[in-house]
């Protein structure tokens, strides 16, 4: 009887239907209480409604069931992996693995997970032997084809990214990705395959994004501005469509940080115990972060670990659930050491680690409390140009670009808070000029080096040369030399985004 209810919720959650799955399993669950499969069950229904905290008590309840539950193992890895927890995301893949070491989902979360800790050569080792052992395993080819990508290695990419297609033609992310390797003719087979799917009534909302921004790009490269411009704004209109997202909420948060830290006297708090060398790479998307990580991260002291969601996790979480900044100095040291020990996840032996989440902006007050000795680099790019490269872009975990009117909220109050820890932090904070940056590198490089209490390196300047692995909505654009180009971009689309530019102060 039970696998006859089971298989009715396995068809409720194939088909979307997961708030149906968690009321049906809750029900079994009152009378087969200690079965892990179930727990299992309605923990992955929970993950795909955003409910992390149910998600892994469930995950968690079923391991202590049956402690060889490999996939409420590999779940509960993956669910660390989506929140940034990467050491407990680890440690979950390699019980999986342990237990069944050709288990190919965990494999296949591990080789991910290896990806976002900034070791693609770990990744391709490990997403190879998935298809390996299952040529037609989709997800590990894409991945394989993101990780070749950010070694820099094209055709291997694209060979991984158009084995995706053949085995899943509507796998839209692998038609983005293939998209960001190749330059478009009007007669590219891959152009014209995109124009069709766009059409297809088959292919839902959610990969019609992709297509979207791949076609784009598409038309960006044959010159066709007028549907350029249209797909990106029929993409961003399908996410805003699909999101729950309100930029309200951003922008409350950025006047209550400001309010919080209004009157801190740091001289008055001690500093934390765990110290480390670090420099934060602070500032709006697409203003030249990615720029100045790769510049930095060729220095022979600086190891560049991209994009981390570590300070927001721990710092940004309990601030937005009323943590007060004048909490006990016992908190500031759990911070603290929370955030050195998933920095620690990253195998390396230089000296600083360099953390290039540009939205740390906001925790610039707890980083000079959690870290008096850190390093801070904000860069600042003209304001259109900023906000135009946004607009265009495909972001995995950002909403406020979605939308002309939300995205000139979000980057007034980024300019109001800047401002204040400007005005309050100084000296805290090396202000650098992205148009400055490209005029005069030498000058710039060696303003940011001094701050950081680095000597200077010719290399720095060639750091286009930089082997190192980028993950990053930059990457085609961090393995050029510098460029003015991009300088004065968004000039061609002002009319399209006057309703952008117009609400910019």
């Amino acid at each position: 009887m039970i696998e006859n209810q089971i298989n009715i919720i396995l068809n409720d959650f194939k088909t979307g239907h997961y708030d149906l799955v968690i009321k049906k399993t809750k029900k079994l669950l009152k009378i087969y209480s200690k079965n892990s499969y179930l727990k299992n069950l309605i923990g992955s229904a929970y993950i795909q409604i955003g409910d992390i905290a149910n998600a892994i008590i469930n995950f968690e309840s079923s391991i202590n069931l049956s402690p060889k539950n490999i996939a409420a193992l590999n779940n509960l890895g993956n669910t660390y992996k989506k929140i940034g927890d990467y050491k407990l995301a680890e440690k979950y893949y390699l019980k999986a693995l342990n237990y069944s070491p050709t288990y190919i989902n965990a494999l296949v979360g591990y080789g991910n997970l290896k990806i976002d800790l900034q070791n693609s050569e770990g990744a391709i080792e490990i997403l190879s032997k998935v298809v390996d052992l299952n040529p037609n395993n989709y997800s590990a080819h894409f991945n394989l084809a993101t990780a070749y990508q950010t070694l820099n290695n094209t055709a291997k990419a694209l060979e991984h990214a158009n084995k995706v297609l053949s085995i899943k033609p509507d796998f839209t992310p692998a038609d983005k990705l293939i998209s960001t390797l190749v330059k478009y003719n009007d007669n590219d087979a891959h152009f014209l395959k995109m124009k069709l799917d766009i059409d297809n009534k088959k292919i839902n909302d959610f990969n019609k994004i992709y297509l979207h921004f791949s076609l784009a790009k598409a038309y960006s490269d044959t010159e066709n501005a007028k549907k350029y411009i249209e797909n990106i704004k029929s993409g961003n209109s399908l996410r805003k469509k699909r999101s729950r997202y309100e930029v309200k909420q951003d922008v409350d948060l950025i006047g209550k940080i400001e309010s919080s830290f209004k009157n801190i006297s740091y001289s008055q708090i001690n500093p934390c115990k765990n110290q480390k060398k670090i420099i934060f790479i602070v500032g709006m998307p697409r203003s030249g972060t990615s720029l100045i990580e790769q510049i930095l991260s060729t220095h022979s002291k600086v190891f560049g670990a991209g994009e981390l969601p570590f300070l927001n996790n721990i710092v940004g979480k309990p601030f937005k659930k009323n943590f007060s900044v004048n909490n006990s100095l016992t908190s500031f040291d759990e911070m603290a050491n929370n955030y050195i020990n998933q920095i620690s996840t990253y195998s390396n032996n230089k000296d600083y680690i360099l953390d290039k989440n540009p939205l740390n902006f906001r925790w610039i007050g707890f980083i000079k409390i959690l870290f008096p000795k850190a390093k801070i680099i904000h860069i600042r790019r003209n304001s259109k140009d900023t906000c135009y490269s946004c607009f265009k872009q495909l972001f995995e975990n950002i909403n406020f670009a979605d939308d002309q009117d939300d995205l000139a909220q979000f980057y007034n109050s980024y300019v109001q808070l800047m401002n204040f820890w400007n005005s309050s932090l100084k000296n805290f904070i090396c202000n650098v000029s992205y148009e400055e940056l490209i005029e005069n590198p030498r000058l710039n490089i060696q303003t940011m080096l001094n701050f950081c209490d680095l000597d200077f390196e010719e290399k720095c300047l060639n750091f286009n040369e930089n082997k190192n692995a980028v993950r990053t909505m930059s990457i085609s654009q961090v393995r050029l030399p510098l460029y003015k180009s991009s300088i004065n971009s968004y000039k061609k689309y002002e009319k399209d985004l006057s309703k952008l530019f117009n609400n910019l102060k």
